[in-house]
């Protein structure tokens, strides 16, 4: 049943000067209170109201008094009102003794004399307080969540801040939660959230994860965490994200999906044994499957496993996965991760993989990967100057392509420059894509696709 009132009021009409500055209290206090004053309308059947207020409240407030016992209720609707209390479907009952003592509630209903109570003192602001310390004694879902922030050190906002509405929100199922396709549904560094239950607790782990979780992962967009990120930047900015340190100790898999930079031997500060561990327990099925898991795995043995330089790129940046059961790693482009590893900027690399690097990016246009322009993490989109260039070839001469194709090319760059912080020119990293011939092996390629598609149209 849904219930409309946090507090339901039972008193005697004779408690009035005290009964109503107390429901007014509870009520600036933004609480839902049935108080008579408030919700009784002419010809309304008093008993039948009560009835029905306490049935779909969370706290029936009993006002006992000499008044309130000087009235005629009949002792079995008194006992009713206990028994409610005691079951899982009724109100929890929290008497309030007003001008009376133990004795005199023990005298008249045994029941309530056993329920902790509150004495009023005459002072209804006063109790107005001590109901509000008991109602919360029991903390509702947002504030175990704000528990749990405060805990990690997340600055959460004041529980009646509309932010929550939003943290709700972000705890909601992504698309794909519980099925083999999960990991690929967080999104850029996004981890498994605690899983939903019915207790206000694992309510509250689950809302309070999703609100870290959304935070770190705005920030990683801000400050253009990428593969590309030098291992001790990325190591702070973990640290100074809230519960994401507690996070990717439990995670390693997807830690080094996002950072595989992290998986090279000796880079992964403070997580290094977390992930020498984990690394360990996988050695056999990684021999196997180089290619399989995490992509910092490969980087982590020096014989890099036998991995072409293409295989190694692209299970670098963009791991492919067509099941969709690995994180999604695909945030940069073709260009950014070239303009990188041409830069000063990877220097940090161990020499032998940033070879690497290079071997697999020189190639990996024969994949037709130099039509990827766009990062849409990042809010950069593949323009359309860059589609024509790349894939619509027919009507250009090699010459115009290599000098249409170089222009476009540094003007992209110019934008990788900015989101990668390279020092670099765009021109002097355009040079050195040119130097790998990659828009002669480009020109060549598609040269001969089209001689293809020639032969194969004149021969039927």
């Amino acid at each position: 049943m849904n219930l409309k009132w946090d507090v339901f009021i039972s008193h005697a009409s004779e408690d009035r000067g005290f009964v109503r500055p107390l429901a007014e209290s509870l009520k600036a206090q933004r609480l839902a209170v049935w108080y008579d004053e408030f919700e009784l309308k002419p010809g309304m059947k008093l008993r039948e109201s009560i009835d029905h207020g306490l049935l779909q409240a969370r706290y029936g407030l009993v006002i006992l008094s000499p008044a309130f016992f000087a009235k005629s209720w009949p002792r079995w609707e008194l006992d009713g009102l206990v028994q409610l209390h005691n079951s899982t479907c009724g109100p929890a009952v929290i008497p309030v003794w007003h001008n009376v003592r133990h004795d005199d509630v023990a005298r008249f209903s045994p029941p309530l004399a056993n329920i902790v109570a509150i004495r009023s003192g005459g002072d209804p602001v006063v109790v107005a307080r001590d109901i509000l310390s008991a109602l919360r004694s029991q903390p509702t879902t947002v504030e175990l969540a704000r528990g749990i922030l405060a805990e990690h050190g997340f600055p959460a906002p004041l529980l009646s801040d509309d932010w929550w509405l939003d943290a709700a929100r972000w705890s909601a199922s992504p698309f794909g939660e519980g099925t083999f396709q999960e990991a690929s549904s967080w999104g850029w560094w996004g981890f498994p959230l605690p899983p939903n239950g019915d207790s206000a607790q694992s309510r509250a782990e689950r809302i309070a994860w999703a609100a870290m979780q959304h935070s770190w992962q705005e920030a990683a967009i801000q400050e253009s965490v990428t593969q590309c990120t030098e291992p001790a930047l990325l190591l702070q900015f973990i640290e100074r994200q809230p519960g994401l340190s507690t996070m990717v100790e439990s995670r390693i898999d997807y830690l080094l999906s996002y950072a595989p930079q992290l998986g090279i031997a000796g880079l992964g500060g403070f997580l290094e044994p977390a992930i020498e561990a984990v690394y360990r327990e996988a050695l056999v099925e990684i021999a196997k499957r180089p290619l399989s898991g995490a992509a910092g795995w490969v980087l982590r043995d020096r014989r890099l496993f036998g991995v072409s330089g293409e295989d190694l790129v692209g299970n670098y940046f963009w791991m492919n996965d067509p099941r969709g059961t690995s994180p999604d790693i695909s945030v940069i482009a073709w260009v950014d991760a070239a303009a990188w590893v041409l830069s000063t900027r990877s220097r940090w690399l161990p020499r032998r993989i940033r070879q690497r690097f290079r071997e697999g990016l020189a190639h990996w246009s024969l994949r037709g990967m130099m039509s990827r322009g766009d990062a849409s993490a990042f809010g950069i989109q593949q323009g359309d100057r860059w589609t024509e260039v790349m894939i619509l070839l027919r009507h250009k001469k090699r010459a115009d392509f290599k000098r249409e194709a170089r222009r476009i090319f540094e003007e992209r760059v110019e934008i990788t420059r900015g989101l990668l912080s390279l020092p670099e020119s765009a021109v002097d990293l355009v040079d050195g894509m040119v130097s790998w011939g990659v828009f002669d092996d480009y020109w060549s390629e598609r040269v001969v696709e089209r001689r293809s598609r020639r032969t194969q149209k004149h021969g039927t």
